[in-house]
C-alpha cells in the first residue's frame, strides 16, 4: 500500500512539473547579455541581395542649392526587397539593424529601402551608367547612401560599351581605368567590383545583351561564373558604336572572361613609380580606393529568379558558356 501510494504521488508529482514546464517557464531574452542579444538579432537578417537601380530622383529637401553643389539624388529600384524584420520588433533590434545597415530610396511616399552594405550588392545595368558620370574628375551628383556601398555590380554590356576588345600584346589597362575610376569617386569605400552577366539575354539586333523583356522585374541571383566563359567582345579601338560587327552580320570576336578578369585586376594595380601619374591622369587626382586595398573583381551569371522561360516571341536564348 505505501509503496502504491508512492508512486502514484511521484506520477501526480511528474504530471505537475511537465504542466509547469508547458505553462509557466519562458524564455528570459532580455536577461541575456546585450552582446549575446546583438548577436540574436543579427543572425535575423537577410543574406546577400542584389539592389538592380531601376533610376534616380531627385531629394526635395536639396532641390535649393549653391551652383557649387552637386544635385543630391536617392536610387530606385525594379524590386523592392522588404527590410529586415529586426527593423521593427523593438528600439532595440532596430538600432542592431542600423548599425549593420542603412535606408535607401526614401521620400516621405516611401518607407524606404534597407541596405546591407557588407554583403548586399548595388547592380547597375547599361542603361543607369550615367548615373557614374564626372566633370573634371569630380561627381555630377551626390547620391545618398553610395559613399557607404561595398559592393558595386555592373552588367556586362556597361563595360562593353566603354572598353575596346581586348587586343594581342596590347595594353588595356587605361581603357579599364577610365571605365573603373567613377565608381571609386562615387564609392571610395569599395570593396568588390562585380561583372554582371545575365544567363538569359537577346542574341542579336539593337537589343543584342540585353535581358528578355519584363525579367528585370524579378529577384535576382547569382551563380559564379566560370573562367572559360566566351562573351562577345567586339569594340574596336577606335571610333564607332560597340557591338558594331553584331549589329551589321560581322565576326563575332570572343573573350574568355579569365582574359577580361585579368585586365580589370591590372587596371587596380598601381605600378611602381605610377603615383605620380595617377595624381596627373584625366580625373585630375588620386582617388581614395588607390589607397586602399586593391576591391576584388568576381564574375557572376544573373539568373531571374521566377521569371519565364517561354521566349519564343523574343529573340533570346539561355546561355551556357
Amino acid at each position: 500500500m505505501a509503496t502504491g501510494t508512492t508512486l502514484q504521488d511521484a506520477e501526480t508529482a511528474t504530471r505537475r512539473t511537465a504542466q509547469s514546464a508547458s505553462h509557466g517557464v519562458s524564455f528570459r531574452f532580455n536577461g541575456l547579455p546585450r552582446e549575446v542579444r546583438d548577436l540574436i538579432w543579427e543572425a535575423t537578417l537577410p543574406p546577400g541581395r542584389v539592389f538592380h537601380v531601376s533610376g534616380s530622383h531627385d531629394i526635395p529637401e536639396t532641390r535649393r542649392r549653391p551652383p557649387s553643389v552637386p544635385p543630391t539624388q536617392s536610387f530606385k529600384f525594379y524590386v523592392h526587397h522588404p527590410p529586415p524584420v529586426i527593423t521593427r520588433v523593438c528600439g532595440e533590434s532596430r538600432a542592431v539593424a542600423l548599425r549593420r545597415g542603412f535606408f535607401i530610396s526614401s521620400r516621405k511616399d516611401s518607407p524606404g529601402v534597407w541596405f546591407g552594405p557588407e554583403r548586399d550588392i548595388l547592380y547597375f545595368d547599361r542603361n543607369m551608367r550615367y548615373l557614374f558620370k564626372t566633370r573634371e574628375g569630380k561627381p555630377l551628383v551626390s547620391v545618398e547612401g553610395l559613399d557607404r556601398v561595398l559592393n558595386v555590380g555592373v552588367g556586362w554590356r556597361a563595360w562593353f560599351r566603354d572598353v575596346p576588345r581586348l587586343l594581342p600584346g596590347e595594353d588595356m589597362r587605361h581603357h579599364w581605368r577610365a571605365a573603373i575610376d567613377p565608381l571609386f569617386l562615387y564609392a571610395p569605400r569599395l570593396q568588390t567590383i562585380n561583372f554582371i552577366l545575365p544567363k538569359v539575354r537577346h542574341v542579336g539586333g539593337v537589343t543584342f545583351g540585353r535581358e528578355a523583356y519584363g525579367a528585370v522585374n524579378f529577384p535576382c541571383e547569382l551563380v559564379p561564373l566560370p573562367e572559360t566563359t566566351n562573351l562577345p567582345w567586339d569594340k574596336m579601338p577606335r571610333p564607332g558604336s560597340p557591338g558594331t560587327a553584331l549589329l551589321t552580320g560581322g565576326t563575332t570576336y570572343l573573350t574568355t572572361w579569365k582574359a577580361i578578369r585579368r585586365e580589370m585586376e591590372r587596371s587596380l594595380e598601381v605600378a611602381e613609380g605610377d603615383e605620380e601619374a595617377l595624381a596627373e591622369d584625366e580625373w585630375g587626382h588620386v582617388l581614395e580606393g588607390r589607397e586602399r586595398d586593391m576591391p576584388r573583381v568576381l564574375g557572376w551569371w544573373l539568373l531571374r529568379v521566377g521569371a519565364p522561360t517561354n521566349y519564343e516571341q523574343q529573340q533570346v536564348r539561355e546561355f551556357s558558356s
